[in-house]
């Protein structure tokens, strides 16, 4: 019992002490932009959601990204995080609204496997991917012109038999499979050797 107490004080003071020092990093981070007027990748993602989230200004936005936005790849989705897809949402809400100034077809391509997700440190949530999947294809759906394809691929050029047998292999007991949305039988890609 005493020892369970010291070790938690301990505990306590490593984290203690490792969160007063990661607040002051922080700091001295945010400072260090904001004196050299730079963003990173995370201020550019949020405030990219900001403003398209703002009537006033998104509205200007999409008129001028309607002259020169034709095509949305989102490669890796299932490491999309939740703000970076409100921002891919509310630019491809735009593609399907029936509104624009030009004659053009647009496209939205996403590509992601939920079973390669390794951003969760950044704030993708891998079901966010199916979800997304679902949200886009009822914008597609509402539209007047706009044609959906949910294709899945069914042959790996990027990985070897044994790797997607081991994947399988991993995910294949019911708990560790519980976090992903894809049915547990789906048919795997079947993977061929790189040339």
């Amino acid at each position: 019992m005493l020892l369970d107490r010291i070790a938690s004080a301990e505990a306590y003071a490593v984290t203690s002490a490792l969160l007063t020092l990661g607040d002051a990093v922080i700091g001295d981070y945010e400072r260090a932009k904001q004196l050299r007027g730079a963003l990173d990748f995370q201020d550019l993602v949020v405030k990219t959601a900001n403003l398209l989230s703002r009537s006033d200004a998104a509205a200007w936005v999409h008129y001028k990204l309607d002259r020169g936005l034709d095509h949305i790849l989102v490669d890796e989705a299932q490491d999309t995080s939740p703000r970076q897809w409100q921002v891919i949402e509310r630019l491809a809400g735009e593609f399907f609204s029936g509104q624009s100034a030009r004659d053009v077809i647009r496209t939205f391509f996403a590509v992601g496997d939920e079973k390669q997700s390794i951003y969760s440190f950044q704030g993708a949530v891998p079901a966010w991917f199916a979800r997304q999947r679902e949200t886009i294809s009822a914008l597609a759906a509402d539209a007047a012109n706009a044609r959906w394809y949910d294709l899945e691929l069914q042959l790996s050029f990027r990985s070897t038999p044994d790797v997607l047998a081991a994947v399988d292999t991993i995910f294949g007991p019911e708990d560790a499979h519980a976090g992903l949305t894809q049915a547990k039988n789906a048919d795997r890609p079947r993977g061929r050797p790189p040339a």
